[in-house]
């Protein structure tokens, strides 16, 4: 006579939940098709549930560097989320924008959305004026650089550095009580 094993069905809601995100699949083509705050929320879910271990890995695999020994936890899962986020959204080339696109707003975003170790490209021909304890800096972006003081920078940190002699972030630095405008040459 054949014993008949009935399965265990009982799943956690925790089980449950992972299962209906299906967070750990590698489908590419089925991320393709979902939406992008979808798939974070997803890749978010993935991260808390992976050991330390699992995370400097991932932090390794997606930054392409080692991971400190010193970031927390929550400080992986965010490098990671922030790599992952400007992986999905691309870098536009600000030259190659499409005729309904303002620059300006384009600049905005671009600014606003920048993370930690990003490259913030601007439209060319973009003028910002930045006023700084008392003083106002005018920065220009040209082809492939920005210009300040009669000098080529590579990035807004670089730039913005040099202003307060501090180790801030540029993008943040110019985030803040700025004036943005075109040339009209460009």
């Amino acid at each position: 006579m054949q014993e008949h094993r009935q399965e265990n069905t009982y799943r956690t809601p925790l089980q449950k939940w992972v299962d209906a995100l299906h967070v750990f699949d590698d489908d590419i083509e089925a991320y393709e098709k979902e939406d992008d705050a979808l798939y974070l929320i997803k890749q978010y879910a993935r991260l808390q549930l992976s050991s330390t271990k699992q995370l400097r890995a991932d932090y390794k695999q997606h930054l392409k560097k080692k991971c400190p020994e010193d970031l927390l936890r929550n400080e992986i899962i965010l490098s990671i989320l922030a790599k992952i986020q400007n992986d999905l959204t691309g870098i536009v080339d600000p030259n190659l924008l499409p005729a309904n696109v303002n620059p300006i707003d384009f600049n905005a975003d671009a600014i606003a959305m920048a993370s930690r170790g990003s490259i913030t490209r601007l439209a060319e021909g973009t003028v910002l004026e930045r006023a700084y304890n008392g003083k106002i800096y005018v920065i220009y972006r040209r082809k492939d650089f920005y210009e300040y003081k009669r000098t080529r920078y590579d990035s807004l940190t670089e730039i913005a550095r040099d202003i307060t002699g501090t180790l801030c972030s540029g993008p943040t630095f110019f985030s803040r009580k700025v004036k943005m405008y075109l040339l009209r040459e460009y």
